[in-house]
């Protein structure tokens, strides 16, 4: 569940996990640096590993009762606000909830196992082997900063058609910044709603899970999508490219040509 500015995105998941990969739905496999289905797959060459960062404290873990299961609840503070609340699973430490706090320390996000049984699902051994996989490649120049608002650039990769990927983290959220050029299928930010940050306007798109965010400066379209509170959001947007439209004569190239 999402609540952002008063509404409300929900939705519900069958979750299998195994060996340290999910199964979501039964059609996607989530694995460390790879997600397929049965037709598709993406892989990257290589990624790094994060650590929480040093704004962020932990408070001692408490014991807790979770679905009838002993688990323990661990709170994350940045500064004094509660940003995370989170409960796992004692026997096998498996995440049974999670609270986000924007940064007026409501509650963004919560997801929460609605049941929960120490087993996998014998079909994921077989799902997503016929899969055509694309392979990411890492790339050392990419143009994006290395951090921004307290996110550091992880790993950038680019894609066969020449679109750029780099991953940022804190140690306790995450988001993707896609720079494409040329021509770019993004529909499903065409109805999602416009917000202003520093008088730039960037369509906002809010998921159960993530936001993203779609914006153009130049030739250059850029697709953001994380976990990250609102807040956070707005800083991040802050230091990235800015929103700019294309000048006079691509305007008119594109007008005539497409």
């Amino acid at each position: 569940v999402s609540i952002v500015d008063g509404s409300t995105t929900a939705d519900i998941f069958d979750v299998d996990h195994t060996g340290g990969v999910l199964m979501v739905d039964d059609d996607t496999l989530v694995g460390a640096g790879s997600m397929r289905d049965d037709d598709a797959g993406v892989e990257v060459a290589e990624w790094s590993s994060t650590t929480m960062g040093p704004r962020y404290r932990t408070a001692d873990p408490t014991p807790v009762m979770r679905l009838g299961r002993d688990a323990v609840q661990i709170d994350v503070f940045e500064d004094e606000l509660l940003r995370a609340r989170m409960v796992f699973d004692t026997e096998s430490s498996a995440p049974m909830m999670t609270q986000v706090f924007d940064g007026d320390g409501d509650v963004f996000r919560w997801s929460s196992m609605l049941e929960f049984s120490p087993t996998s699902s014998p079909s994921m051994k077989m799902m997503g082997r016929e899969a055509e996989v694309e392979i990411l490649m890492t790339s050392a120049t990419v143009d994006l900063p290395t951090a921004a608002a307290g996110y550091v650039r992880q790993d950038a990769y680019v894609s066969p058609n020449d679109g750029v990927h780099a991953f940022y983290s804190d140690g306790l959220f995450s988001f993707s910044v896609f720079d494409l050029t040329g021509d770019v299928d993004a529909a499903e930010f065409d109805s999602a709603p416009i917000v202003e940050v520093d008088g730039n306007d960037y369509r906002r798109l809010v998921t159960s899970s993530d936001l993203g965010v779609k914006w153009e400066n130049g030739d250059h379209t850029y697709v953001l999508v994380g976990d990250l509170p609102p807040d956070h959001l707005e800083d991040v947007l802050r230091e990235l490219p800015r929103p700019r439209g294309r000048n006079f004569f691509q305007r008119m190239w594109r007008g005539l040509f497409g």
